[in-house]
């Protein structure tokens, strides 16, 4: 009996010194948090990705865009309004019967230098207006791709928490 009461004994010395088992759910917990927080931030980095390129892609548009406005620019630059002007004063002051029937042709040429500019201006001013559509949505690409920068940050300082708490 002695024998039997040391065993006894030892036992439940051995029941109290023994630390409980952890319970399983926190750790699950933290595992599914980790699960999501994982599939969050992958979602999170390959918005980043897209937003980026589309910056890159709206930037490239942009200089497209300035390329061919300085283009216009210099097509309407290259239009001779002194020559422009001065068949229009040579309309004005010649009354010579011989340059009448030249000067006939000469206000088509007029008609067609303004046609010409009119048109100019106007693709330049649509050019314009595209550029600055454009910079407005780079703009909104670039906050985006900020925004999802952040998002990024904070979903890997959760990532790194949840790891410590599973460990």
């Amino acid at each position: 009996t002695d024998l039997t009461i040391l065993f006894a004994s030892i036992f439940v010395f051995l029941a109290f010194i023994t630390p409980e088992e952890m319970s399983q759910g926190p750790l699950n917990n933290a595992r599914d948090n980790y699960d999501r927080t994982a599939s969050s931030l992958a979602l999170a980095e390959s918005k980043v990705i897209s937003s980026r390129i589309e910056l890159e892609e709206s930037i490239s548009i942009s200089n497209e865009l300035r390329n061919s406005i300085a283009a216009a620019e210099n097509e309407i630059n290259s239009i001779d309004t002194d020559f422009v002007e001065s068949v229009i004063n040579d309309i004005d002051t010649n009354t010579d019967p011989d340059l009448t029937n030249q000067t006939d042709t000469d206000p088509d040429l007029t008609n067609q230098a303004d046609t010409e500019l009119d048109q100019l201006n106007t693709e330049l001013d649509q050019l314009n207006t595209e550029l600055v559509a454009n910079e407005s949505q780079s703009k909104l690409f670039r906050e985006t791709a900020d925004e999802a920068s952040k998002n990024v940050v904070l979903l890997q300082n959760q990532l790194n928490m949840i790891v410590k708490t599973i460990a």
